[in-house]
C-alpha cells in the first residue's frame, strides 16, 4: 500500500556505485581487508530483494490475480522490454568495439554472447538472470501472497535445495551464475516487504537471520571452513544474505527521503551497469595507463560509468516508455489475439 517510496531509488543509487567500485582491479586480499563480503558483495542481493518489492507491488495496483493475467502481453512485455531494449544498445556497441578490435565475427558467436548477456564483461550474468526473474517472479509472487512468511519460508527452503541440486549435479560455476534460481530467497523476502509493509517480524527471528549470516561469511571467507552445500558465489548465497535481510527490512520501511543525485543514479542504475560493462571491458585499462592512484582511478571508474549511464538511462527511457505506453494502450481486439501466446484460457 502507498505511494512510491523515494528511498528505493537512493539504495539502489548506492548499490550502483558498489557495483561499479567492485569491478576495480583488487586483489582478493584486498577485498577481505576491505570487508567486501558485507557491503559490497551485498549489492547485487539487495537489488534482487527490491525488484521482489518493486514488481509485487506493480503486480497489486494492477490487481494480478493469476499466471493468466501475469502473462498478458500489454502487462508482462513492458517488463521485458525494460531490460531488453536497453541491453540490445549496449550490446549492439559491445559486438561493434569486438568488429573493429578483433575482427569480423560468426553469427553463431554474436547468438551465444547474446543470451549469455555479452562477451564477457564483469556482472554480464545479471542480464539471463533479470530475464528468467521476468519470467519465473509469479511463481514466487502467488505463493508469498498464499502463505505469508511462510511462504518466504519455502522460497528460501527451495533455494537451498537448488544450491544441494548443484553440487550432487556438479554443475558449472558459469551455469550456476547464469541461472536466476540462487536469488529465489532474497526475490521473495522483497515480495513479502511490499506485502506487509505495516507488519512486524520478531526480533529474534530477524537478530537469528542477521547472525546466521554474519558467522558463515565469517568462518567460511574468512576463516577458510568449507562450505559443502553453498559451493560458488558462496558470499552471496541464500545464507550469506540472511545477514542483508533484515538490514532490508529496516532500510525499505523508512519514510521518503530526498538525495536527488542518487535518486538519479537509482532511476538509472540498470543502464549505469550496462555502462560499466562496456567501460571494464574495454576502456578502464586506459584509465590504469594514465594513474597508479587507486583513489582516482576509482573516481574517473564512477564519474564515467554514472555520467555515461545516466545520459543512456534519460534517452532510453523515453523511447522504452514511449513503447510501453503504446502497448498497454492497444485496444482489446488488437491485442488479444496476441495475449492468446500468454493466456491459460
Amino acid at each position: 500500500g502507498g505511494g512510491y517510496n523515494t528511498f528505493i531509488d537512493i539504495l539502489k543509487g548506492i548499490c550502483i556505485l558498489f557495483v561499479v567500485l567492485t569491478h576495480y582491479k583488487w586483489s582478493p586480499e584486498q577485498r577481505l581487508k576491505y570487508g567486501f563480503p558485507f557491503w559490497i558483495n551485498m549489492a547485487v542481493p539487495i537489488f534482487m530483494v527490491i525488484s521482489g518489492y518493486v514488481y509485487t507491488s506493480s503486480c497489486e495496483r494492477n490487481r494480478i490475480i493469476s499466471f493468466t493475467d501475469y502473462y498478458k502481453l500489454n502487462f508482462f512485455l513492458p517488463k521485458l522490454l525494460r531490460f531488453f531494449i536497453p541491453f540490445c544498445v549496449a550490446f549492439s556497441f559491445e559486438i561493434y568495439m569486438k568488429w573493429i578490435t578483433v575482427g569480423k565475427l560468426s553469427f553463431r558467436y554474436i547468438e551465444m554472447t547474446f543470451w549469455e548477456g555479452g562477451t564477457g564483461g564483469p556482472g554480464t550474468y545479471y542480464i539471463p538472470v533479470m530475464l528468467q526473474f521476468c519470467l519465473f517472479f509469479p511463481l514466487i509472487y502467488f505463493m508469498v501472497k498464499k502463505f505469508s512468511f511462510i511462504g518466504f519460508c519455502l522460497c528460501f527452503i527451495s533455494n537451498v535445495c537448488y544450491e544441494y541440486f548443484h553440487v550432487m549435479y556438479r554443475l558449472s560455476e558459469p551455469l550456476y551464475s547464469y541461472l536466476f534460481f540462487r536469488y529465489v530467497s532474497v526475490v521473495a523476502f522483497g515480495c513479502w516487504l511490499s506485502l506487509n509493509q505495516k507488519k512486524k517480524i520478531r526480533w529474534y527471528v530477524l537478530s537469528a537471520s542477521f547472525i546466521t549470516g554474519i558467522l558463515f561469511l565469517i568462518l567460511h571467507t574468512y576463516l577458510g571452513k568449507p562450505s559443502y552445500i553453498f559451493r560458488d558465489w558462496t558470499s552471496t548465497s541464500c545464507i550469506s544474505t540472511l545477514y542483508i535481510l533484515p538490514v532490508c527490512y529496516f532500510l525499505l520501511r523508512r519514510g521518503n527521503e530526498n538525495f536527488l543525485l542518487l535518486e538519479i543514479l537509482g532511476k538509472a542504475s540498470f543502464n549505469i551497469y550496462l555502462v560499466q560493462v562496456l567501460f571494464y571491458l574495454f576502456f578502464a585499462d586506459k584509465v590504469y595507463t594514465i594513474t597508479d592512484a587507486t583513489l582516482l582511478a576509482l573516481l574517473i571508474n564512477e564519474f564515467v560509468c554514472c555520467g555515461v549511464g545516466v545520459i543512456f538511462w534519460f534517452v532510453e527511457s523515453f523511447v522504452t516508455k514511449t513503447i510501453n505506453s503504446k502497448l498497454r494502450s492497444l485496444s482489446c481486439p488488437k491485442i488479444a489475439k496476441l495475449n492468446c501466446f500468454f493466456s491459460y484460457e
